[in-house]
C-alpha cells in the first residue's frame, strides 16, 4: 500500500480507499489487518485520533461482539484477536459506517464475516460442535453422554439456519442476551428480533423432526 504512488492525497485518504477496495474484492478480513500492520502503521494506536463517538461505540458493544465471537471460535484468544481486527476496520471505515443506513448493523455486519470466515467448518457451515460440551444442560444432567448426543444434534442444526436465524438464536441461547440486547448488537428492529426468534424455531423443529414438516424447512 505504501508503494504506490498517491501524490496529491493523505494517507488517511489513500488507506481508506485501499480498505474500501480490498472489501469489494472480497479479501478477507485478517489479510487486511494483516497488510495494514505490515504496512507500517501506527495511527490506529494514537487515541487522539481516535472520533470519541467511535471510542463510545467500542466501549459499548466490545463484550457482547467477543462473547458472539467466542461461541464460534472459542478460543478466547483467538475471539478477542477477531474483535479486535472488527474494531480497526471500523475505525477506518467509521465515516462509511456512519453514513450507512443504521451504525449498528454495518458493525454487525462486518463482525459477522470476520467471525466466520475464521470459525472453524463442517461441509462448508460453522461448527458449533465444541459449545455442545459447554452447555447448562449437560453440566447439569444426570446422564450426561445421552445429553451431549442431543446436544450436538441440536448445535449442529443451528449451525444450518439462515444467517439472522442464526445470529439470534446465538445470542438468545448460547450467549443469553435479551431480545432489546439483541436488537441493539445487530441494529434491528425488536420486532424483527422476536419474529425471528419465532422463525428459528420453526426451522429447528423443521431441521430436527423432518418427517413432520414435510412441507420444507420455513424461511
Amino acid at each position: 500500500m505504501t508503494g504506490l504512488d498517491w501524490s496529491g492525497m493523505s494517507y488517511e485518504v489513500v488507506r481508506l480507499q485501499w480498505v474500501q477496495a480490498a472489501r469489494e474484492a472480497n479479501k478477507r478480513t485478517a489479510w487486511i489487518t494483516a497488510c495494514l500492520a505490515q504496512s507500517g502503521d501506527s495511527t490506529l494506536a494514537d487515541s487522539a485520533a481516535v472520533p470519541l463517538d467511535y471510542y463510545a461505540f467500542r466501549e459499548m458493544h466490545q463484550d457482547h461482539y467477543t462473547a458472539y465471537a467466542l461461541a464460534f471460535l472459542r478460543s478466547p484468544v483467538t475471539a478477542e484477536k477477531a474483535v479486535r481486527d472488527v474494531f480497526t476496520l471500523l475505525l477506518l471505515l467509521w465515516p462509511d459506517a456512519l453514513g450507512s443506513e443504521r451504525l449498528e448493523r454495518y458493525a454487525w455486519e462486518l463482525l459477522r464475516e470476520t467471525v466466520l470466515e475464521r470459525a472453524p467448518k463442517d461441509n462448508g457451515r460453522p461448527t458449533l460442535i465444541e459449545a455442545a460440551f459447554d452447555t447448562l444442560a449437560l453440566k447439569t444432567s444426570p446422564h450426561p453422554m445421552h445429553q451431549i448426543t442431543e446436544s450436538m444434534t441440536l448445535f449442529r442444526a443451528i449451525s444450518h439456519l439462515p444467517p439472522r436465524q442464526l445470529d439470534v438464536t446465538v445470542l438468545k441461547h448460547l450467549r443469553g442476551l435479551t431480545d432489546t440486547q439483541i436488537a441493539d448488537e445487530m441494529g434491528i428492529s425488536l420486532a424483527a428480533v422476536r419474529s425471528t426468534a419465532r422463525h428459528a424455531r420453526r426451522s429447528l423443529n423443521a431441521l430436527l423432526y423432518p418427517q413432520h414438516h414435510q412441507g420444507g424447512t420455513p424461511r
